[in-house]
């Protein structure tokens, strides 16, 4: 299982509020629970996801435009996925 590879290295990955909570995915609080926040934590917990985001955005971006990753489909096994991000 891949999420097994994020837990024993302290790993996350940031997601957005269409992804369910995982032990290996950060997403921000729904609104409806921020309502009962008084201190403002989870407020600011998702202000720090967002920000996060804009930067995952920002370099998927410069993957497409720089390299033409996923101008057309990957054609390699998802093991081989793995190798090739990481020694990258």
């Amino acid at each position: 299982m891949p999420h097994v590879l994020y837990e024993q290295e302290g790993l996350f990955i940031v997601g957005n509020s269409a992804y369910d909570l995982t032990s290996f995915l950060l997403v921000p609080y729904d609104s409806i629970v921020m309502k009962y926040d008084p201190e403002k934590a989870k407020d600011l917990f998702n202000y720090h996801i967002s920000a996060c985001c804009i930067y995952k955005d920002c370099a998927f971006g410069e993957f497409v435009m720089r390299w033409g990753i996923f101008w057309r489909t990957l054609l390699s096994s998802y093991h081989q996925q793995i190798v090739l991000v990481r020694e990258n």
